[in-house]
């Protein structure tokens, strides 16, 4: 199995295969071949791939760009996305996308909403239950945004949020810090540890 790489590690490898001359094509293979050894980080791979070539290959960008966006809906990433649309004459995808209604922004704002109620978390359960069974391809998303605005108010309940995400996103140490140390606030020393044993 190949290195599992962060995305600055796999973007400035991609770029200096780029910078000596190599095919897009080759390149587009390479990258492959290294999210078929590692498949947990195939977004991170392709995000990476897509800023490199976003103004070199646009037909091929937005091919990268509309996979991207399947799994993680970043505004600032669709409004990038929708650029390359514009400059390919893709007029109606441009305005498609310029003017994108993020569901992920409407869950943040919820969230936000049901935290400063400080609702029971039976309420706010159900909630993220109905928002990934509408989004199944934005579950991750979910979970962090969950367990990020709600680890301090309701730190027991959304550990098993922190925990898939860990699952998916094996070298985000610093989310696994944070996660440990929730685990020591409510007195779980071992799984704290067995969590920042993981911690390059």
């Amino acid at each position: 199995m190949k290195k599992v790489l962060k995305y600055s590690e796999i973007k400035e490898l991609l770029n200096g295969m780029l910078q000596k001359g190599m095919p897009i094509n080759e390149l587009e293979h390479f990258l492959l071949e290294f999210i078929e050894e590692n498949p947990s980080d195939t977004l991170k791979y392709k995000k990476a791939f897509f800023a490199l070539i976003k103004d070199i290959d646009l037909k091929k960008a937005v091919v990268y760009g509309e996979d991207i966006i399947k799994q993680e809906q970043d505004p600032k990433f669709i409004k990038v996305l929708a650029v390359r649309y514009k400059r390919l004459g893709l007029d109606k995808k441009y305005d498609l996308y310029i003017n994108h209604k993020v569901p992920v922004a409407e869950f943040k704002n919820k969230i936000d909403e049901i935290k400063n109620k400080e609702e029971d978390f039976g309420i706010v359960e159900k909630y993220i239950k109905s928002f990934i069974e509408t989004y199944p391809y934005l579950e991750n998303q979910a979970n962090k945004i969950v367990f990020s605005k709600l680890k301090d108010l309701y730190t027991k309940d959304v550990l098993p949020y922190g925990e898939k995400v860990i699952q998916k996103e094996k070298d985000n140490y610093g989310f696994m810090k944070v996660l440990a140390n929730r685990y020591k606030r409510i007195g779980n020393i071992q799984r704290a540890e067995e969590i920042l044993s993981m911690v390059m």
